[in-house]
Protein backbone atom coordinates (compact mmCIF):
# COMPACT_ATOMS: atom_id res chain seq x y z
CA UNK A 1 0.00 0.00 0.00
CA UNK A 2 1.32 3.35 -1.08
CA UNK A 3 1.71 6.20 1.31
CA UNK A 4 0.94 9.85 0.20
CA UNK A 5 1.89 12.68 2.27
CA UNK A 6 0.53 15.87 2.28
CA UNK A 7 2.78 18.72 2.23
CA UNK A 8 2.66 20.79 5.31
CA UNK A 9 4.19 24.23 5.68
CA UNK A 10 7.11 24.69 7.49
CA UNK A 11 8.58 27.49 9.44
CA UNK A 12 11.31 28.13 7.10
CA UNK A 13 8.95 27.22 3.89
CA UNK A 14 5.54 29.04 4.36
CA UNK A 15 4.25 32.24 1.75
CA UNK A 16 4.14 35.38 2.47
CA UNK A 17 0.79 36.71 3.12
CA UNK A 18 -1.74 34.36 4.42
CA UNK A 19 -0.60 31.27 4.92
CA UNK A 20 -4.00 29.51 3.13
CA UNK A 21 -3.34 31.86 -0.25
CA UNK A 22 -1.76 28.89 -2.38
CA UNK A 23 -4.92 27.23 -1.91
CA UNK A 24 -7.85 29.87 -1.60
CA UNK A 25 -10.19 30.66 -4.21
CA UNK A 26 -10.66 33.94 -2.90
CA UNK A 27 -7.08 34.98 -2.78
CA UNK A 28 -5.60 38.06 -4.31
CA UNK A 29 -2.29 39.86 -4.92
CA UNK A 30 -2.78 41.63 -1.52
CA UNK A 31 -3.60 38.08 0.39
CA UNK A 32 -0.46 37.15 -1.52
CA UNK A 33 1.83 39.95 0.03
CA UNK A 34 0.02 40.92 3.46
CA UNK A 35 -0.74 38.93 6.58
CA UNK A 36 -4.53 39.53 7.61
CA UNK A 37 -4.77 40.71 11.16
CA UNK A 38 -7.34 38.88 13.25
CA UNK A 39 -11.09 40.33 12.84
CA UNK A 40 -14.45 39.56 14.37
CA UNK A 41 -16.44 38.99 17.59
CA UNK A 42 -15.89 36.73 20.74
CA UNK A 43 -18.10 34.28 18.88
CA UNK A 44 -16.53 34.28 15.88
CA UNK A 45 -13.03 35.63 14.47
CA UNK A 46 -11.16 35.10 11.15
CA UNK A 47 -7.49 36.02 9.96
CA UNK A 48 -8.59 36.98 6.11
CA UNK A 49 -8.63 39.18 3.66
CA UNK A 50 -11.69 38.46 2.20
CA UNK A 51 -13.87 36.37 4.89
CA UNK A 52 -17.22 34.80 4.15
CA UNK A 53 -20.93 35.20 4.73
CA UNK A 54 -23.23 33.01 6.45
CA UNK A 55 -23.79 31.80 2.86
CA UNK A 56 -19.95 31.21 1.95
CA UNK A 57 -19.62 34.84 -0.38
CA UNK A 58 -17.13 37.02 0.33
CA UNK A 59 -18.42 39.81 2.44
CA UNK A 60 -18.34 43.14 1.09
Amino acid sequence: MKRFLAWCQGQYDRPLGCLLSPRCPYATDHCRKVEPANQGDLDRQVKCHTPLDSEGRPAA
